[in-house]
Protein backbone atom coordinates (compact mmCIF):
# COMPACT_ATOMS: atom_id res chain seq x y z
CA UNK A 1 0.00 0.00 0.00
CA UNK A 2 3.20 2.29 1.00
CA UNK A 3 4.10 1.75 -2.72
CA UNK A 4 0.65 2.44 -4.45
CA UNK A 5 0.80 5.34 -2.11
CA UNK A 6 4.06 6.68 -3.38
CA UNK A 7 3.39 6.05 -6.91
CA UNK A 8 0.30 8.09 -7.29
CA UNK A 9 1.74 10.74 -4.98
CA UNK A 10 4.53 10.84 -7.72
CA UNK A 11 1.95 10.35 -10.36
CA UNK A 12 0.43 13.42 -9.12
CA UNK A 13 3.09 15.67 -8.89
CA UNK A 14 4.68 14.68 -12.22
CA UNK A 15 1.10 15.70 -13.60
CA UNK A 16 0.93 19.42 -11.88
CA UNK A 17 4.83 19.91 -13.23
CA UNK A 18 3.87 19.04 -16.76
CA UNK A 19 0.31 20.77 -16.17
CA UNK A 20 2.21 24.19 -14.55
CA UNK A 21 4.45 24.46 -17.24
CA UNK A 22 1.31 25.83 -19.30
CA UNK A 23 -0.28 27.51 -16.68
CA UNK A 24 2.51 29.61 -15.14
CA UNK A 25 1.04 33.00 -14.68
CA UNK A 26 3.30 36.17 -15.71
CA UNK A 27 5.11 37.60 -12.88
CA UNK A 28 7.90 40.55 -14.99
CA UNK A 29 6.95 43.90 -13.89
CA UNK A 30 9.58 45.27 -16.35
CA UNK A 31 7.28 47.56 -19.07
CA UNK A 32 10.08 49.15 -20.81
CA UNK A 33 12.59 47.09 -22.49
CA UNK A 34 13.09 46.34 -25.71
CA UNK A 35 13.03 42.93 -26.01
CA UNK A 36 15.44 41.39 -29.16
CA UNK A 37 15.33 37.98 -29.84
CA UNK A 38 17.89 37.02 -32.67
CA UNK A 39 17.24 35.04 -35.60
CA UNK A 40 19.40 32.51 -34.46
CA UNK A 41 17.40 31.88 -31.28
CA UNK A 42 14.28 30.73 -33.77
CA UNK A 43 15.56 28.22 -35.73
CA UNK A 44 12.14 26.33 -36.05
CA UNK A 45 11.53 29.36 -38.34
CA UNK A 46 14.32 29.10 -40.58
CA UNK A 47 13.65 29.64 -44.04
CA UNK A 48 9.66 30.77 -42.87
CA UNK A 49 8.21 33.97 -44.53
CA UNK A 50 8.12 36.65 -42.42
CA UNK A 51 5.34 38.20 -43.44
CA UNK A 52 3.61 34.93 -42.13
CA UNK A 53 4.77 35.31 -38.80
CA UNK A 54 3.20 36.73 -36.01
CA UNK A 55 3.45 37.65 -31.97
CA UNK A 56 1.29 36.17 -29.39
CA UNK A 57 0.84 36.43 -25.82
CA UNK A 58 -1.53 35.15 -23.00
CA UNK A 59 -3.27 37.43 -21.10
CA UNK A 60 -6.69 35.98 -19.05
CA UNK A 61 -6.51 33.02 -20.53
CA UNK A 62 -6.69 34.22 -24.30
CA UNK A 63 -4.18 34.35 -26.71
CA UNK A 64 -3.96 37.72 -27.88
CA UNK A 65 -1.69 39.31 -30.48
CA UNK A 66 0.66 42.27 -29.69
CA UNK A 67 3.06 44.64 -31.81
CA UNK A 68 6.26 43.27 -32.57
CA UNK A 69 8.33 43.95 -35.66
CA UNK A 70 11.06 41.76 -37.52
CA UNK A 71 13.95 43.65 -38.93
CA UNK A 72 16.02 42.10 -41.51
CA UNK A 73 19.55 41.53 -41.85
CA UNK A 74 21.55 41.25 -44.83
CA UNK A 75 24.26 38.34 -45.58
CA UNK A 76 26.82 41.52 -44.16
CA UNK A 77 24.78 41.98 -40.96
CA UNK A 78 23.68 45.56 -42.29
CA UNK A 79 20.12 46.44 -41.68
CA UNK A 80 17.14 46.19 -44.10
CA UNK A 81 15.70 49.65 -44.26
CA UNK A 82 14.28 51.64 -47.08
CA UNK A 83 15.72 54.51 -48.93
CA UNK A 84 14.68 58.04 -48.68
CA UNK A 85 13.47 57.84 -52.80
CA UNK A 86 11.30 54.37 -51.21
CA UNK A 87 14.09 51.50 -52.95
CA UNK A 88 15.41 48.67 -50.55
CA UNK A 89 18.82 49.57 -48.62
CA UNK A 90 20.92 46.54 -47.65
CA UNK A 91 17.77 44.51 -48.95
CA UNK A 92 17.56 40.43 -48.03
CA UNK A 93 15.09 37.64 -48.75
CA UNK A 94 12.12 38.27 -46.63
CA UNK A 95 12.72 34.85 -45.01
CA UNK A 96 13.69 34.17 -41.37
CA UNK A 97 17.57 34.23 -41.21
CA UNK A 98 19.56 33.80 -38.22
CA UNK A 99 21.10 37.29 -38.28
CA UNK A 100 16.99 38.74 -38.42
CA UNK A 101 15.58 40.17 -35.42
CA UNK A 102 12.33 39.69 -33.85
CA UNK A 103 11.57 43.10 -32.02
CA UNK A 104 8.41 43.41 -29.02
CA UNK A 105 8.15 45.15 -25.90
CA UNK A 106 8.58 43.59 -22.66
CA UNK A 107 5.36 45.00 -21.77
CA UNK A 108 3.35 43.16 -23.99
CA UNK A 109 4.58 39.50 -22.35
CA UNK A 110 2.03 37.05 -20.67
CA UNK A 111 1.45 34.25 -19.27
CA UNK A 112 3.03 30.93 -20.32
CA UNK A 113 1.23 28.54 -22.98
CA UNK A 114 1.19 25.29 -24.47
CA UNK A 115 0.78 24.31 -28.25
CA UNK A 116 -2.76 23.61 -27.33
CA UNK A 117 -3.87 27.16 -26.61
CA UNK A 118 -2.30 28.24 -29.94
CA UNK A 119 -4.23 30.55 -32.42
CA UNK A 120 -5.95 28.84 -35.26
CA UNK A 121 -4.02 28.06 -38.06
CA UNK A 122 -0.94 28.08 -36.59
CA UNK A 123 1.85 25.82 -38.15
CA UNK A 124 5.05 26.63 -35.99
CA UNK A 125 5.59 28.38 -32.60
CA UNK A 126 8.42 29.49 -30.57
CA UNK A 127 8.07 29.63 -27.01
CA UNK A 128 10.12 33.16 -25.96
CA UNK A 129 10.67 33.64 -22.09
CA UNK A 130 11.75 36.68 -20.60
CA UNK A 131 13.36 36.34 -16.95
CA UNK A 132 14.23 39.16 -15.00
CA UNK A 133 17.93 38.80 -13.14
CA UNK A 134 16.98 40.54 -10.20
CA UNK A 135 14.03 39.95 -8.94
CA UNK A 136 12.94 36.23 -11.21
CA UNK A 137 10.12 37.63 -12.48
CA UNK A 138 9.15 36.00 -15.63
CA UNK A 139 7.26 36.59 -18.82
CA UNK A 140 6.10 34.75 -22.26
CA UNK A 141 5.60 35.29 -25.81
CA UNK A 142 4.70 33.01 -28.82
CA UNK A 143 6.21 33.93 -32.14
CA UNK A 144 3.39 31.96 -34.60
CA UNK A 145 4.30 30.97 -38.34
CA UNK A 146 0.94 30.37 -40.31
CA UNK A 147 0.11 28.94 -43.56
CA UNK A 148 -0.75 32.08 -45.22
CA UNK A 149 -0.95 35.62 -44.22
CA UNK A 150 -1.91 35.86 -40.19
CA UNK A 151 -5.41 35.98 -39.13
CA UNK A 152 -5.30 39.44 -37.34
CA UNK A 153 -3.57 42.82 -36.67
CA UNK A 154 -1.27 43.89 -33.95
CA UNK A 155 -1.26 47.59 -33.12
CA UNK A 156 2.32 50.42 -33.03
CA UNK A 157 3.56 52.41 -30.71
CA UNK A 158 6.18 54.70 -32.75
CA UNK A 159 5.77 56.06 -36.45
CA UNK A 160 8.17 58.10 -38.57
CA UNK A 161 7.36 60.66 -40.90
CA UNK A 162 9.71 61.11 -43.92
CA UNK A 163 8.92 64.15 -45.42
CA UNK A 164 9.38 65.88 -41.56
CA UNK A 165 11.80 63.55 -40.70
CA UNK A 166 9.85 63.15 -37.27
CA UNK A 167 9.47 60.82 -35.04
CA UNK A 168 6.01 60.15 -33.08
CA UNK A 169 6.04 57.68 -30.01
CA UNK A 170 4.05 57.03 -26.97
CA UNK A 171 5.65 59.01 -24.92
CA UNK A 172 7.48 61.95 -26.77
CA UNK A 173 8.03 63.49 -30.13
CA UNK A 174 11.16 63.79 -31.98
CA UNK A 175 11.87 66.35 -34.88
CA UNK A 176 14.81 66.96 -37.02
CA UNK A 177 15.54 69.34 -39.88
CA UNK A 178 14.41 67.89 -43.07
CA UNK A 179 16.71 68.71 -45.97
CA UNK A 180 19.09 70.33 -43.85
CA UNK A 181 21.45 67.34 -43.59
CA UNK A 182 21.58 68.06 -39.37
CA UNK A 183 22.38 65.66 -37.21
CA UNK A 184 21.11 67.39 -34.41
CA UNK A 185 16.76 67.58 -33.27
CA UNK A 186 15.55 70.55 -32.57
CA UNK A 187 12.41 69.51 -31.58
CA UNK A 188 10.92 67.30 -28.22
CA UNK A 189 7.35 67.36 -27.09
CA UNK A 190 6.68 65.44 -23.91
CA UNK A 191 3.23 63.12 -23.45
CA UNK A 192 2.46 61.70 -20.21
CA UNK A 193 -0.77 59.24 -19.46
CA UNK A 194 -4.30 60.74 -20.72
CA UNK A 195 -2.39 61.71 -24.12
CA UNK A 196 -1.44 64.93 -22.54
CA UNK A 197 1.48 67.26 -24.30
CA UNK A 198 3.76 69.29 -23.97
CA UNK A 199 4.86 72.27 -26.18
CA UNK A 200 8.15 71.78 -27.79
CA UNK A 201 10.82 72.26 -25.12
CA UNK A 202 13.91 72.02 -26.80
CA UNK A 203 16.27 75.17 -28.39
CA UNK A 204 18.80 72.36 -29.65
CA UNK A 205 20.76 69.36 -29.09
CA UNK A 206 24.36 70.84 -28.79
CA UNK A 207 27.73 68.98 -29.55
CA UNK A 208 30.22 71.87 -29.71
CA UNK A 209 34.40 71.06 -29.81
CA UNK A 210 37.16 73.49 -29.01
CA UNK A 211 40.71 73.13 -29.57
CA UNK A 212 43.97 74.87 -28.62
CA UNK A 213 46.90 74.64 -30.32
CA UNK A 214 50.80 75.07 -30.60
CA UNK A 215 50.36 76.55 -26.91
CA UNK A 216 46.84 78.05 -27.57
CA UNK A 217 48.21 79.89 -30.54
CA UNK A 218 45.21 78.48 -32.72
CA UNK A 219 42.24 77.79 -31.39
CA UNK A 220 39.72 75.71 -33.42
CA UNK A 221 36.43 74.93 -33.03
CA UNK A 222 33.69 73.17 -34.52
CA UNK A 223 30.00 73.28 -33.33
CA UNK A 224 26.93 70.87 -34.39
CA UNK A 225 26.11 73.12 -37.58
CA UNK A 226 29.27 71.51 -38.39
CA UNK A 227 28.46 68.21 -38.46
CA UNK A 228 26.65 66.67 -41.49
CA UNK A 229 24.14 63.74 -41.16
CA UNK A 230 22.73 62.41 -44.62
CA UNK A 231 19.59 60.09 -44.62
CA UNK A 232 20.37 56.76 -45.86
CA UNK A 233 17.74 54.74 -44.66
CA UNK A 234 14.57 54.54 -42.22
CA UNK A 235 12.33 51.79 -40.95
CA UNK A 236 8.60 52.80 -40.01
CA UNK A 237 8.39 50.96 -36.25
CA UNK A 238 5.82 49.78 -34.98
CA UNK A 239 8.24 49.13 -32.11
CA UNK A 240 11.24 50.94 -33.47
CA UNK A 241 12.03 53.53 -36.00
CA UNK A 242 15.37 53.36 -37.52
CA UNK A 243 17.00 56.19 -39.11
CA UNK A 244 20.38 55.34 -40.42
CA UNK A 245 22.47 57.92 -41.42
CA UNK A 246 26.14 58.83 -42.74
CA UNK A 247 27.77 61.36 -40.42
CA UNK A 248 30.93 63.48 -40.90
CA UNK A 249 31.99 66.46 -39.42
CA UNK A 250 34.04 69.85 -41.55
CA UNK A 251 37.33 70.05 -40.80
CA UNK A 252 39.34 73.15 -42.58
CA UNK A 253 39.85 74.02 -46.11
CA UNK A 254 36.63 72.55 -47.64
CA UNK A 255 37.99 68.82 -45.63
CA UNK A 256 35.65 66.64 -44.04
CA UNK A 257 36.67 64.24 -41.78
CA UNK A 258 35.54 59.94 -42.61
CA UNK A 259 32.59 59.07 -42.69
CA UNK A 260 30.32 57.28 -40.17
CA UNK A 261 27.42 54.67 -40.95
CA UNK A 262 25.19 55.07 -37.38
CA UNK A 263 21.81 53.26 -36.71
CA UNK A 264 19.38 55.58 -34.41
CA UNK A 265 16.20 53.65 -32.49
CA UNK A 266 13.17 55.44 -31.50
CA UNK A 267 10.98 53.21 -29.15
CA UNK A 268 7.49 53.65 -27.26
CA UNK A 269 9.77 55.49 -24.30
CA UNK A 270 13.09 55.56 -25.25
CA UNK A 271 15.62 56.68 -27.46
CA UNK A 272 19.13 55.08 -28.33
CA UNK A 273 21.46 57.48 -30.19
CA UNK A 274 25.07 56.03 -30.78
CA UNK A 275 27.92 58.28 -32.08
CA UNK A 276 30.81 57.22 -33.52
CA UNK A 277 34.39 59.22 -33.61
CA UNK A 278 36.85 58.73 -35.26
CA UNK A 279 40.66 59.82 -35.12
CA UNK A 280 43.78 59.25 -36.96
CA UNK A 281 46.15 60.97 -33.85
CA UNK A 282 46.43 61.25 -30.89
CA UNK A 283 44.58 64.42 -29.65
CA UNK A 284 47.40 65.58 -27.38
CA UNK A 285 49.84 65.49 -30.57
CA UNK A 286 47.98 68.29 -31.74
CA UNK A 287 46.53 70.38 -29.00
CA UNK A 288 47.37 71.80 -25.94
CA UNK A 289 44.28 71.85 -24.87
CA UNK A 290 40.93 69.83 -25.83
CA UNK A 291 37.34 70.52 -24.57
CA UNK A 292 34.13 68.84 -26.05
CA UNK A 293 30.35 69.66 -24.74
CA UNK A 294 27.67 68.12 -25.39
CA UNK A 295 23.85 68.52 -24.08
CA UNK A 296 20.43 69.35 -24.09
CA UNK A 297 19.88 72.86 -24.03
CA UNK A 298 15.83 74.16 -24.03
CA UNK A 299 13.61 77.03 -24.69
CA UNK A 300 11.54 79.04 -22.52
CA UNK A 301 8.85 76.52 -22.55
CA UNK A 302 10.68 74.29 -19.71
CA UNK A 303 10.10 76.92 -17.55
CA UNK A 304 9.09 75.35 -14.33
CA UNK A 305 10.36 72.10 -14.51
CA UNK A 306 13.36 70.71 -12.57
CA UNK A 307 16.27 69.38 -12.98
CA UNK A 308 18.24 66.42 -10.95
CA UNK A 309 20.56 63.41 -10.97
CA UNK A 310 22.50 60.80 -9.50
CA UNK A 311 25.36 63.18 -7.83
CA UNK A 312 22.29 66.02 -6.88
CA UNK A 313 19.29 64.31 -5.99
CA UNK A 314 17.54 67.12 -4.55
CA UNK A 315 15.97 69.03 -7.70
CA UNK A 316 16.87 72.37 -8.66
CA UNK A 317 14.49 74.48 -10.57
CA UNK A 318 14.71 75.95 -14.52
CA UNK A 319 13.77 79.01 -15.26
CA UNK A 320 16.55 81.06 -16.91
CA UNK A 321 18.43 82.33 -14.00
CA UNK A 322 21.19 80.68 -11.96
CA UNK A 323 20.19 80.33 -8.47
CA UNK A 324 22.70 79.70 -5.62
CA UNK A 325 21.56 76.04 -5.97
CA UNK A 326 22.61 75.45 -9.19
CA UNK A 327 25.86 77.08 -9.18
CA UNK A 328 26.39 74.61 -5.92
CA UNK A 329 25.26 71.60 -8.28
CA UNK A 330 28.46 68.40 -7.65
CA UNK A 331 29.86 68.44 -11.13
CA UNK A 332 31.17 64.86 -9.96
CA UNK A 333 30.67 62.10 -13.04
CA UNK A 334 27.34 61.34 -12.76
CA UNK A 335 25.18 57.77 -13.40
CA UNK A 336 21.98 59.42 -14.73
CA UNK A 337 19.91 62.45 -15.20
CA UNK A 338 16.55 63.63 -15.00
CA UNK A 339 14.62 67.09 -15.94
CA UNK A 340 10.72 66.68 -14.72
CA UNK A 341 7.36 69.17 -14.47
CA UNK A 342 4.23 69.51 -15.21
CA UNK A 343 5.02 69.49 -18.83
CA UNK A 344 6.30 65.63 -18.77
CA UNK A 345 9.52 64.05 -18.12
CA UNK A 346 12.72 63.18 -19.44
CA UNK A 347 15.52 60.51 -18.25
CA UNK A 348 19.24 60.42 -19.79
CA UNK A 349 21.97 58.34 -19.13
CA UNK A 350 25.52 58.07 -21.12
CA UNK A 351 27.51 54.74 -22.45
CA UNK A 352 31.51 55.43 -23.12
CA UNK A 353 33.56 52.60 -24.89
CA UNK A 354 36.63 52.08 -22.31
CA UNK A 355 38.89 53.56 -25.03
CA UNK A 356 37.28 56.47 -24.57
CA UNK A 357 39.93 58.08 -22.10
CA UNK A 358 38.85 61.38 -21.08
CA UNK A 359 37.91 63.32 -18.18
CA UNK A 360 34.29 64.40 -17.35
CA UNK A 361 31.89 66.02 -15.60
CA UNK A 362 28.80 68.01 -15.46
CA UNK A 363 27.50 70.56 -17.67
CA UNK A 364 24.65 72.93 -16.69
CA UNK A 365 23.88 76.81 -16.99
CA UNK A 366 20.69 78.11 -16.45
CA UNK A 367 21.08 81.21 -17.60
CA UNK A 368 18.72 82.96 -20.27
CA UNK A 369 21.10 86.18 -20.55
CA UNK A 370 24.11 84.14 -22.07
CA UNK A 371 24.09 83.80 -25.89
CA UNK A 372 25.81 81.06 -27.12
CA UNK A 373 24.92 81.20 -30.94
CA UNK A 374 24.28 79.00 -32.90
CA UNK A 375 20.75 78.43 -30.92
CA UNK A 376 16.88 78.86 -31.93
CA UNK A 377 17.09 81.37 -29.33
CA UNK A 378 19.24 83.43 -26.69
CA UNK A 379 20.25 81.95 -24.05
CA UNK A 380 20.37 78.99 -21.61
CA UNK A 381 17.33 77.39 -19.79
CA UNK A 382 18.70 74.49 -17.80
CA UNK A 383 21.05 73.40 -20.48
CA UNK A 384 22.54 70.16 -19.13
CA UNK A 385 25.23 67.59 -20.80
CA UNK A 386 28.40 67.01 -20.27
CA UNK A 387 32.10 68.77 -20.73
CA UNK A 388 34.68 66.51 -21.55
CA UNK A 389 38.60 66.99 -21.49
CA UNK A 390 39.00 65.59 -24.87
CA UNK A 391 43.27 65.93 -24.85
CA UNK A 392 44.03 62.50 -23.45
CA UNK A 393 42.11 60.87 -26.01
CA UNK A 394 43.65 58.11 -28.05
CA UNK A 395 43.64 57.79 -32.10
CA UNK A 396 41.10 55.16 -33.40
CA UNK A 397 37.66 54.46 -33.11
CA UNK A 398 35.39 55.34 -30.22
CA UNK A 399 32.02 55.12 -29.69
CA UNK A 400 29.31 56.98 -27.22
CA UNK A 401 25.82 56.63 -26.82
CA UNK A 402 23.02 58.66 -25.46
CA UNK A 403 20.08 56.95 -23.79
CA UNK A 404 16.96 59.11 -23.53
CA UNK A 405 13.91 57.50 -21.66
CA UNK A 406 10.94 59.09 -20.91
CA UNK A 407 8.74 57.77 -18.10
CA UNK A 408 5.18 58.77 -17.82
CA UNK A 409 4.08 59.92 -14.70
CA UNK A 410 7.51 60.34 -13.29
CA UNK A 411 8.05 60.33 -9.47
CA UNK A 412 11.27 59.49 -7.45
CA UNK A 413 12.60 56.12 -7.60
CA UNK A 414 11.17 55.69 -10.96
CA UNK A 415 14.61 56.01 -12.58
CA UNK A 416 15.67 52.40 -11.34
CA UNK A 417 12.86 50.46 -14.04
CA UNK A 418 14.57 51.94 -16.60
CA UNK A 419 18.47 51.57 -15.58
CA UNK A 420 18.16 48.19 -15.21
CA UNK A 421 17.51 47.86 -19.31
CA UNK A 422 21.14 48.34 -19.48
CA UNK A 423 22.62 47.29 -15.78
CA UNK A 424 20.61 43.87 -15.71
CA UNK A 425 19.45 43.11 -19.26
CA UNK A 426 16.39 40.71 -19.34
CA UNK A 427 17.39 36.84 -20.05
CA UNK A 428 15.47 35.44 -22.89
CA UNK A 429 15.48 31.93 -24.04
CA UNK A 430 13.58 30.24 -26.81
CA UNK A 431 12.08 27.21 -27.63
CA UNK A 432 9.81 25.28 -30.67
CA UNK A 433 6.72 23.79 -28.99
Amino acid sequence: MKLLASLLALSATILSLSTGLCAQTGTLTRQSDPVIVKGMQLSALRGTPISRCALYSSRGGTMNPVPFQTDEKNKDGIMSLTGPDGTPVNPDDGLWDANDELVFMARDLGARAGIKDMPAGCVTAVEIACADPVTGGAGWAYCVAFAGTPPEKSGRYVSYDLARDYINADCYEIGYTPGEMKSYFTTLILKDSGNTRSANLLDRYKFRVTLHLFFSLISITRNEDDMRSVLIGYKDGPIRAVRQCSNSIYLKFGIRSPTSIIDNYYYRDSIEWPTLIRLPFNVSTIASEGLLVSGCDWNPASTGMRYFNSCNPSPVLVDGVMSEEEIKLDKSPYLWSGLSGPQGSMLSRLWLSPSLVMGKELLYIDDKTIADPPEGCMGHWGYNGWSFNITTVPSGTHKFVSYFYFPENYKPGDEKAFLEIIDHPLRVSTRAL
